[in-house]
């Protein structure tokens, strides 16, 4: 779903409960540097909104390409500089 941290309780995400740190941060540190990511998260709230619209946009009309994107956030202001 990109990035997102998940919700709390079962909506974590599960994609990195078991990682290493170190592996991690290494992934971490190459989507940065690759601009997969870009350093900022979506809400998971708003995320669920946009799938919940998708889904529920009739019949009328379709969606062939969505991107919902995170805008950069001083939460992760530090994982930029790498």
């Amino acid at each position: 779903m990109g990035d997102s941290l998940g919700g709390a309780g079962d909506a974590q995400t599960e994609f990195n409960k078991s990682w290493d740190p170190d592996a991690l941060e290494a992934a971490i540190r190459y989507w940065m540097e690759n601009k997969y990511m870009v350093g900022g998260l979506v809400d998971a709230e708003h995320l669920t909104e946009v799938v919940h619209s998708v889904i529920h946009c009739g019949n009328s009309s379709f969606i062939p390409y969505l991107t919902l994107a995170p805008r950069a956030s001083d939460a992760v202001k530090e994982l930029r500089q790498w």
